[in-house]
Parts: structure tokens; sequence; C-alpha cells
């Protein structure tokens, strides 16, 4: 058996398949969606790759995969990401990476994110035994009687929260572990975001005849595209929670896609007071550990409901009956990282493949969804009945020729005056700057070189200048950037960047002048005998960069000799 092979590479002369031969031992495991390792290039070095296909021979086939990694890719990640990667122009394991767990990316096994541990206390001997020793004052230490005592009564409790109780130390817990009282033993814990966090219950409300409608034809159908074109307050977000429940009543689940600026707890607030804990969440607020968790129990069947941000329709939920993507105007949608897509897009994809509808909801949609949609379901009235505002437009051109050369029309002037004692919010739309520059770029095989200036003028003799520079080559990797502000053709503020990679090494170091002060930042990752070490230099001081076990990570100062 032979496998196609795609090495997770950036570089677009590596975006094909290369054939390995499947080994025996892994014929009955090996499958498309499969993380390996591979022997690549002229030292044959181990290296990444995903399986996307495999057929019963090839004429190229002439290495053996060395191991399978895991399994966490499904046969439709890869068929998507196939499609992604034509329709985006991106390479195939580009794509493949948006379909990973959060923290699981990296091609350093070391650095990809573990499962989050604590140690908890529980007792070794029997409870008669204990009990007895204390009577017989075996156990003579007030404080040894006062933990096992604690113990009886909440056995398995987390470390820190014993020693904070019984006011203890680590050390006298050691003591009782070392003569067999009591076992510290370390456990995966939950990384769970919503912990601590009581939100009363509430019920559906009644639709309004607008609403039920809108309802009635998106819950009978199948797939289809819908843009449920509201104004404010119309009622859209109680629609969403009923069609998702219906898909609940059904069996299946749901995916609601909002822009990140939406994402706030007041928003998922409102869902868990609907449905209560089946909720998962994805955004870029929570910790990379907490993320990870997320995913893997969507992967493992534990929500019915997931609400994120762009990236959330990569996620492994099962049995979909239902996509909704909120605010379906909001350019967030669109990723300006490579690599680039659009996830309303993918939803549609989805959608289709799962035979469900796609909602899109707004109240100023996109002039292309607008014009493109065959079922707009219009909601002309606030659920309450309440007012819409009204809109003036005042023609400035008018105010001008009547001797008003202020921004504010005689009309504002007058409502503000008018409106004093009452608090408002005044909006004035930003301004636009000119962007003068330029940018040279050469390239031959294997080796690149670019150039980038360019000034900001922002009036009043005030000037930002831009600089960059990237050069590469093979394994090597340099990039430099600079910011400045000049007032007066004088240079009041200047940070500097620059970014070196080569064998492994990364060297990154960031300069900041500002009111006559330097500061350095300076981060260097090596690698020796297979392990990373990551320093870190703010100005004199050095430190150690270490992951914990949150996913984030520690500092420890480097002394000085």
């Amino acid at each position: 058996m032979v496998a196609e092979i795609i090495i997770n590479s950036m570089a677009k002369q590596l975006n094909k398949t290369f054939d390995y031969i499947v080994p025996d031992n892994l014929i009955n495991t090996v499958k498309i969606g499969n993380r390996v390792f591979v022997p690549f290039g002229s030292k044959n070095s181990a290296t990444e790759g995903y399986i996307i296909g495999l057929k019963k021979n090839s004429d190229f086939a002439n290495k053996e995969i060395l191991k399978i990694e895991d399994s966490i890719l499904t046969e439709e990640n890869i068929e998507l990401a196939k499609l992604m990667s034509k329709r985006y122009f991106s390479n195939i394991s580009e794509c493949i990476k948006l379909m990973l767990p959060p923290g699981e990316k990296s091609t350093n096994l070391t650095n990809r994110i573990k499962d989050k541990k604590a140690n908890f206390v529980y007792l070794k001997k029997d409870i008669d035994e204990i009990e007895l020793d204390i009577e017989i004052k075996k156990i003579k230490s007030p404080k040894h009687i006062k933990i096992l005592q604690f113990l009886i009564e909440n056995e398995g409790i987390y470390i820190a929260d014993l020693e904070a109780i019984t006011e203890t130390s680590r050390a006298v817990l050691k003591t009782l572990e070392k003569n067999g009282y009591i076992e510290i033993v370390e456990q995966k814990v939950s990384r769970d975001i919503f912990k601590n966090r009581e939100i009363k219950r509430d019920k559906p409300l009644k639709l309004t005849e607008e609403q039920q409608k809108a309802f009635n034809i998106i819950d009978k159908s199948k797939f289809d595209e819908f843009l449920i074109y509201g104004v404010t307050g119309s009622g859209k977000t109680e629609i969403y929670l009923q069609l998702i429940q219906s898909v609940i009543n059904k069996g299946k689940t749901a995916i609601v896609l909002v822009p990140e600026i939406s994402l706030t707890p007041q928003m998922v607030d409102r869902f868990l007071a609907r449905f209560g804990d089946c909720i998962a969440v994805l955004h870029s607020k929570l910790s990379i550990g907490e993320r990870n968790e997320q995913w893997k129990n969507l992967k493992e069947d534990k929500y019915k409901i997931l609400i994120g941000a762009r990236s959330a329709i990569f996620a492994p939920i099962k049995n979909l009956g239902i996509i909704i993507i909120d605010e379906e105007h909001d350019s967030s949608y669109k990723s300006d990282m490579s690599p680039k897509y659009n996830a309303k897009e993918i939803a549609k994809y989805i959608a289709k493949k799962n035979d469900i509808p796609l909602v899109l909801g707004s109240a100023t949609p996109e002039i292309t969804t607008y014009s493109k949609s065959k079922n707009i379901i219009e909601l002309t009235k606030r659920a309450n009945n309440s007012n819409l505002p009204t809109i003036e437009i005042v023609d400035l051109r008018k105010e001008l020729a009547n001797g008003n050369r202020s921004i504010i029309s005689q009309k504002l002037h007058d409502e503000i005056e008018e409106n004093y004692a009452i608090d408002g919010i005044l909006i004035i739309n930003g301004e636009e700057y000119a962007v003068h520059g330029e940018r040279e770029i050469e390239s031959e095989q294997g080796e690149s070189e670019s150039e980038t200036e360019f000034f900001v003028d922002l009036g009043e003799n005030r000037r930002i200048y831009v600089e960059q520079s990237i050069e590469e080559e093979h394994d090597e990797f340099e990039q430099e950037f600079s910011y400045s502000v000049r007032e007066n053709g004088r240079e009041v503020e200047r940070s500097t960047f620059s970014y070196e990679a080569e064998d492994g090494e990364t060297e990154i170091k960031m300069v900041t002048r500002k009111d006559g002060k330097t500061n350095v930042l300076y981060f260097e990752r090596e690698v020796e005998h297979g392990r990373e070490r990551l320093i870190l230099r703010v100005d004199d001081n050095s430190y150690i960069v270490t992951e914990n076990a949150d996913g984030g990570y520690d500092y420890q100062p480097i002394s000085r000799r």
C-alpha cells in the first residue's frame, strides 16, 4: 500500500503529494487524515506530513513512513483542505492546520499544549486505622490530626485548597505521605470556562408575527441559504435561539458564528440562560489551553451548540442541524492572513454537504449577499413595538452657502443646545490620510529580497515613516522593521524590530526610543541536544522562558555571576 502525503511546509514548491510505502506494521491502522513522520530531503530527516490519499502501488515510492503521529483529521477535513487550496491559492498543509486543535499545530512535539494537571490528596490507610492511631496517640502532631480528620470528610481535595483550609504547608503533607497515611495523586483537571458562573435560566419568548413566519420558513427546510434582513431590535437572536432549540429537539447540533467583537459575555450568557452548559465557545480571549479543551470536548460530542468567531467553522462538531452567521456583513469573516478564506463560503460548503439550512442575519447586509440571496426574510418592526430612531441627512454644502463653516450643522447645534442637560454621544467620522511610498522585490531560485518604504503625512508637519526589509535564502530568514514619528523634521519616537531564523534557532530584538529613553527587548530560541531553550532579555535583565501546565509561560530570572 502507498500513501500520498503532503509535507507540512509553507513552501509553494512542496504543495504537492509525495508517495511513501506503508510498512506492514501500519497497514491496518493507516488512514486518510493521519498525521505522520516521513524521511524527507537529501538528509532523510524525519519530517511531518499528512496522508491525503491511499493507493495500491506507485512507481515513485521508495521510502517508508516512519510512524503515525495521530489520527485527529478526517477524510472530510482533507477534502475541505483540498477545496480551500484551489479556491484561495493556499498550500494544502496550511489549510489543514486550520482544522487541527489549538495548541497542537507546532511540528515540535514539546511545544504542543498538554493536559492541565494538578495534585489531589487521598487517604492511603483505612479510616478505622487512622482513627485508632489518633486515639492511641500514635499520631501526635495537631497539624497531622487536623489534616487527617479533614480528609476523612473531604477526600480527593485539591492540594492547594487543603493547605489553605487546614493552614498547613506542603512539608507537613509530605511527612504524612512518607508515613503512609496519605497519597498525593496527579490528575487531569478541566479548564472549565464557565466555572462558578451562575446564570438564571429563561424560557422562549412569544414570537411576533414576522418572527414566527421567519422561524416556520427556516425550520422546515433542508439545505438553503436564508438572509434575515431585520432592523436593529427586531428579534433576530430570539429566532436563532428557537431554531437551535428545534434542531436540538431533533437530536442535532448547531454552529453560531459571530464577529469577535460581538462575542461579549452578555451574548454568551443569553445562550447559557436558554440552553445551560451544553455550549462550547471558541474565541481569541480564551487561553490556548481552554480552546484546546473546548475543541476536544466537541470532538467527543460533549456539546450541542458551538458559538465562536471565524475559525470556529472548522471545529469538529458532529451531526450538524443548522449554521447561523450573525452580523454577516462584518469583514472579520474574511481572513486576511495565510491561508486566506471566507468563513461564509466555508459555512455554505459545510451546510450543503450536510443538507442543512444556512442562516445569515444582519440589519445592514453585505451588498453581495443581498443581491445573490434568493431567500430574503425581512423584519421591519422591532420586537417590542418601540419606534425606530428618526434619521435626518443634512447637506453641509447648503450650510456652507449660508455662512456656516463649522463641521457642526445649525440643526445639530440646535439639538445639542436643546438637549445639553441630557447625556449623549456625538460620533464623528475618522480622518483619512494619504500614504506615499515604494516597494522593491527581487527573487530567484531559493532566494528572495524585498524592501518597503513609505510615510503617512498627518498634517501640521507631523509624519509617520515605516521601513521594512526581508531577506530569505534557503533555511535562513531575516526581517527588519522600523517605525518612526517625526515632527518638524525631528524624530521624536522610533521603534525597530529585527527577526532572524537559521537552522532551527531564532533571534528577535525590539528597541524603542521615546522621550530620550531607550528600551531593549531580546528574545532567543535555541535547540541543544533535541531540547528547546527560550531566553528573554529585557534591558539588563535575562529570563529563561518555560511553558506551564495552563498553556501560558513562566519567566525565571537568570542570576548574574
